[in-house]
């Protein structure tokens, strides 16, 4: 079992792996291949953090403006994927895709640095198994879910 924040830093290390493979695929095919899968990991990462890690903290006052700040940065890169979505030109397609690699690259150093050892002061090993074992069941029940996984 993986405890929930060997579950995030594992999304994280498969997004950033896509991001090096999307900075040097060798034509819009690829790379637009390659940003669709970037796109369905993000939006499952955001999903399972919404919906299970970040309500485990609700009760803890000083996760407050962290995780505000969290889920306004989750917006910030669902805006984003969406506009890099309908984007028919390419140059501008690499370019919006520059900024989404920086925009998660903060969102993820945000995570690790910050909030990941805020939650090993209130949350012991078997806590984090627990959350993990939520989080995992969420993401199960997203990949059998129908195509709609739009965040509430």
């Amino acid at each position: 079992m993986t405890n929930a924040l060997e579950l995030l830093k594992a999304d994280h290390e498969r997004i950033n792996l896509l991001f090096d493979q999307i900075e040097v695929a060798s034509h819009e095919t690829e790379a637009r291949d390659i940003f669709d899968k970037i796109y369905d990991e993000l939006e499952i990462h955001a999903l399972i953090e919404e919906a299970v890690f970040y309500p485990a903290f609700n009760e803890f006052i000083e996760f407050e403006d962290i995780i505000e700040e969290s889920y306004g940065e989750h917006q910030d890169v669902k805006d984003l994927l969406a506009e890099i979505d309908e984007t028919d030109d390419y140059d501008d397609f690499m370019k919006l895709i520059g900024e989404l690699t920086e925009d998660v690259q903060f969102h993820v150093e945000l995570e690790e640095q910050d909030l990941f050892p805020m939650v090993r002061t209130v949350l012991d090993d078997q806590a984090l198994e627990k959350l993990g074992f939520k989080m995992n069941e969420e993401k199960d029940r997203i990949a059998h879910a129908p195509q709609s996984t739009e965040a509430a």
